[in-house]
């Protein structure tokens, strides 16, 4: 919801604070969840396996370049789940007043894997 909330970008740092991970954690795999599920909906005929990716890991970084930066969603699923949940609980605070532009958040290189 929060990269919805922010034109379809969530950087590095608020992954995490949101999911309360330390300070030295790798992200490494962090889109392999999102890559099974789509694989395993693939077999069951839900997806075609033509749609977009849904989480692309950004990567960027001067400091660190094999560390994602952040992660994208495609511009379709921003839409959907604005439409769907912006404004509703489970849409973030901070964002309820003015959510981001696409326009406004980092592109980047994508990948579908990363730090």
């Amino acid at each position: 919801m929060y990269a919805a909330a922010n034109g379809g970008f969530v950087d590095r740092a608020t992954v995490y604070e949101l999911a309360g991970y330390p300070g030295d954690r790798q992200l490494k795999g962090f889109t392999r969840p999102i890559s099974t599920v789509a694989r395993e909906l693939e077999d069951q005929g839900v997806l075609t396996g033509e749609e977009p990716f849904l989480l692309h890991a950004i990567y960027g970084s001067q400091s660190e370049p094999s560390w994602a930066t952040g992660f994208r969603i495609p511009d379709e699923a921003v839409t959907l789940l604005r439409e769907n949940f912006e404004g509703g609980s489970l849409w973030p605070e901070s964002q309820k007043d003015g959510p981001k532009t696409d326009s406004e958040a980092p592109k980047g290189e994508e990948h579908g894997g990363g730090q």
